[in-house]
């Protein structure tokens, strides 16, 4: 009865968390931002994750071929890449958690969050080069970002009560990378 009632308190407060942070993204941007938020599910997809998982030893392969990928690009084919990256680790986040390895997933989760920081800067850097950002890129970035909140917070009820607490600070995190994106509206 206490861990249910726990839990219950949990999600409430985690809801209350969700809600006044997004409000204050419908807020603050009226366009591309607000269009989706207000949507609450995207028809975005998640590429699959393939047969080479995070729990392989030969994972580290892939990732050494992504960041060599990723260090070799530049403007907007590096933007790209890092969404396709984001998108990938929320991938592998969600299938590590429903093989109930949840420390796994929230690393996994926070590296596609560290990719949706580096897409906003390299956004942020286009955008002084050509003085705008190409509305695709920016419309794909913040899709991408809430379909990561939408993969997060529907991992919730596979996790322990005090993994959900850790999970709600990741969802802080991957909302503060939202508000990076904000670029996309001006």
């Amino acid at each position: 009865m206490k861990r249910a009632l726990l839990s219950l308190k949990l999600a409430v407060a985690f809801v209350v968390i969700i809600t006044t942070s997004s409000g204050s993204v419908i807020a603050a941007s009226p366009t591309i931002s607000q269009e989706l938020v207000e949507n609450k599910k995207t028809v975005y997809e998640l590429p699959e994750t393939g047969m080479i998982l995070p729990n392989n030893p030969l994972f580290h392969l892939k990732r050494f071929r992504d960041e060599t990928a990723l260090a070799m690009s530049h403007g907007q084919d590096r933007a790209k890449l890092l969404i396709q990256l984001a998108d990938r680790y929320t991938s592998y986040g969600q299938k590590m958690t429903k093989m109930n390895k949840p420390q796994s997933a929230f690393a996994l989760f926070e590296q596609s969050i560290y990719y949706q920081e580096e897409l906003a800067s390299t956004l942020k850097k286009l955008n002084k080069e050509n003085n705008t950002t190409n509305e695709d890129i920016c419309y794909k970035a913040i899709q991408s970002n809430i379909k990561q909140s939408e993969v997060i917070r529907g991992t919730l009820d596979d996790l322990s009560v005090s993994d959900q607490a850790a999970l709600a600070k990741i969802l802080e995190k991957n909302i503060g990378a939202r508000k990076l994106l904000e670029i996309c509206d001006k």
